[in-house]
C-alpha cells in the first residue's frame, strides 16, 4: 500500500512539474529553430522589400483530434503543450496555453518582422492620415474602428460606465472614424441581454456620453443600427424572432416568424427613428448593418428570403427592404447627415449571392441615401469563420471586394479583412483599392498601434493574433464581456 501511495504521489507531482518543463524546452527549441531557419528568410525578404516568405496552408496533423487542422507552420514549430491543458491566464477567462500553437509561432515572426520595420518612414502614411469629407463631415484620417461586440452594456440596453471606459481607451490611438457596436432599433431585434439599444428616447442621454468621449479625442463617431432577425437565440427561444421567411438559421435551427407587411413597415420606421435619436445624441453619422447574416442581409439572401411579394423574388426585389430602410433613415436625418451601410459584398456560402450581384444594386443603395459603403463579407454559416477571420487568413485578404465595389460607386468605400499594419493600409489607399481601412481586433490587441506607426515605433506594437478567444468565442459562448488574449486591459475599464 505504501508503495502504491508513493507511486500515486509521484505521478501527481509529475503531472504538475513535467508540462511546464516540456513547455520551456519546447519554446526554447522553437526559438532556436526560428532563429536558424526562418529568421534568415525574413531578413532576406525584408532586404528585398517583400513580405513574409511563406503563406499559410492547411494540413491534417497526427496526434490531434480528428478533423483538427493546423497551419503548415506547426510542422516548423512543434510545441508540445496539450491543446486541452489548463494554464496561465490573466483573468481566469483567457487561457494562453489554449492558443493555437501556430498563432504563437507566427506572432513571434510578426514581432521580429515588426522590429525590422521599425525604421519605416512615417511619411509613407501620408495617404492613410489624410482627411476625407463625407457630405458636410470631415473625418480626420482614413483609419476606421469598425463595430465590435463588447457585451459591456447594461442589461436594460443603456450605455454603461464600462462602455465609456472601453471606448475612451480604444480611440486614444487616433483613428478618425469610430463606429459603435450593434445598437438595436427595436425590442424584437435585440441580439443579446447586454446589447445597446436606441429604440426609445430614454437611451439618448447615455449614447450622448459615448459621442462626447469620442469627440474629445478629435474623432468622428457613427452609430451602427441593427436588427438581429432570425439570429437572436433568446428571441427564437421565446418565439419572438422575425425574419423575411420562416426558415431556420444555420446556427440555431429554430424557425422564426415570417414578417408580414405590417412588421416590415414597423421595422423600417424603427430604423428611421433610431437614426433620428442618434443625431439628437450628437453622433456624426449612422451605419445600417446589412451584413453578416442579420435582418437586412437576410432579406438580400435567397437562403433566408423566399417571399413572393414585393420584398422577395430576384435580387433587386430582395433588396427593396434595405432600400426603404435607407430612404427612411435619410428622411429622418436630413440631407447633410452621413449614412453608411455595412454590407457583405459576398455571401460566401453555397449558392449564395456574389459580389457581382451586389455590384448590381450598389447604385440603387447610393441613390437611396448611402454615403459610405463598408464592404465586409460572409454570413452565419460561412466556412472557416471568415467573418472574423482567424490566423489562417492573411491581412488584407479580401481587399478585392472593396475594389470591386469602388468600380460601381463614387462614394467612399471601407475595406475590411484582418488588418494590423497601417503601412499596408496606406498602400491600399494609395492604390485606390479603398478609401478607408477598418482595423477591428487590432484596436483590442494594442490601441496604440497607430501612434506607434506615426512615431516610427512599429516594433513596440503588439499585432492581433486573430485567435478570436476573448473577442469572439468568449461572447459567443456567453462567458462574459470582451477580453483579449494578448492585452489583459481590454474590457477591464
Amino acid at each position: 500500500m505504501l508503495a502504491l501511495r508513493f507511486l500515486k504521489a509521484s505521478i501527481l507531482s509529475a503531472n504538475k512539474i513535467i508540462p511546464p518543463l516540456c513547455a520551456c524546452a519546447s519554446y526554447y527549441s522553437t526559438f532556436c529553430y526560428f532563429c536558424s531557419n526562418i529568421l534568415p528568410l525574413i531578413l532576406i525578404s525584408h532586404l528585398a522589400g517583400k513580405s513574409l516568405p511563406f503563406r499559410y496552408k492547411k494540413f491534417q496533423t497526427r496526434g490531434y483530434p480528428k478533423g483538427r487542422t493546423r497551419s503548415f507552420c506547426l510542422l516548423l514549430f512543434p510545441i508540445f503543450i496539450p491543446h486541452n491543458s489548463k494554464g496561465l491566464s490573466w483573468d481566469g477567462s483567457v487561457d494562453i496555453y489554449q492558443l493555437n500553437h501556430h498563432m504563437i509561432c507566427l506572432n513571434i515572426g510578426i514581432m521580429i518582422s515588426g522590429c525590422l520595420r521599425g525604421s519605416r518612414d512615417m511619411n509613407k502614411l501620408e495617404h492613410l492620415l489624410q482627411p476625407i469629407r463625407v457630405r458636410q463631415l470631415e473625418i480626420p484620417n482614413r483609419v476606421v474602428m469598425p463595430p465590435m461586440g463588447s457585451n459591456l452594456g447594461n442589461t436594460d440596453g443603456t450605455v454603461s460606465e464600462a462602455n465609456l471606459a472601453y471606448f475612451k481607451r480604444r480611440i486614444q490611438s487616433g483613428a478618425g472614424f469610430i463606429i459603435t457596436e450593434i445598437t438595436s432599433v427595436h425590442p424584437n431585434g435585440i441580439a443579446s441581454p447586454r446589447t445597446l439599444c436606441v429604440y426609445d428616447d430614454r437611451f439618448i442621454p447615455g449614447l450622448a456620453k459615448m459621442a462626447d468621449i469620442v469627440h474629445r479625442q478629435g474623432a468622428k463617431i457613427a452609430m451602427q443600427l441593427h436588427h438581429v432577425g432570425r439570429e437572436g437565440y433568446y428571441l427564437l427561444k421565446e418565439g419572438k424572432a422575425l425574419a423575411p421567411s420562416a426558415i431556420a438559421s444555420y446556427i440555431y435551427r429554430i424557425k422564426p416568424q415570417e414578417m408580414n407587411i405590417e412588421d416590415i413597415k414597423e421595422t423600417i420606421t424603427a430604423f428611421g427613428q433610431a437614426a433620428r435619436r442618434a443625431r439628437e445624441a450628437g453622433f456624426d453619422a449612422v451605419e445600417l448593418h446589412a451584413a453578416h447574416g442579420y435582418l437586412l442581409m437576410q432579406f438580400l439572401s435567397h437562403h433566408c428570403n423566399q417571399r413572393t411579394d414585393q420584398y422577395g423574388g430576384n435580387f433587386a426585389g430582395r433588396a427593396r427592404f434595405v432600400v426603404e430602410c435607407l430612404q427612411e433613415v435619410r428622411k429622418q436625418v436630413g440631407e447633410d447627415f452621413p449614412v453608411s451601410i455595412r454590407i457583405s459584398a459576398e455571401e460566401i456560402i453555397k449558392d449564395g449571392y456574389t459580389v457581382e450581384d451586389m455590384q448590381s444594386i450598389m447604385p440603387i443603395l447610393v441613390e437611396a441615401g448611402a454615403d459610405i459603403i463598408h464592404a465586409s463579407f460572409g454570413t452565419h454559416g460561412s466556412p472557416g469563420g471568415i467573418t472574423s477571420a482567424p490566423v489562417e487568413y492573411e491581412p488584407g485578404f479580401k481587399v478585392e471586394l472593396a475594389r470591386k465595389i469602388k468600380e460601381v460607386v463614387k462614394v467612399p468605400v471601407i475595406a475590411v479583412g484582418r488588418f494590423t499594419d497601417p503601412f499596408m493600409a496606406d498602400e491600399i489607399v494609395t492604390r485606390g483599392d479603398a478609401d478607408m481601412i477598418a482595423f477591428g481586433r487590432q484596436h483590442l490587441a494594442d490601441p496604440d498601434f497607430l501612434i506607434n506607426a506615426r512615431l516610427g515605433r512599429v516594433q513596440e506594437t503588439f499585432p492581433c493574433l486573430a485567435c478570436n478567444q476573448g473577442c469572439i468565442e468568449r461572447l459567443l459562448f456567453e462567458q462574459g464581456s470582451i477580453r483579449c488574449a494578448i492585452n489583459p486591459e481590454t474590457g477591464q475599464g
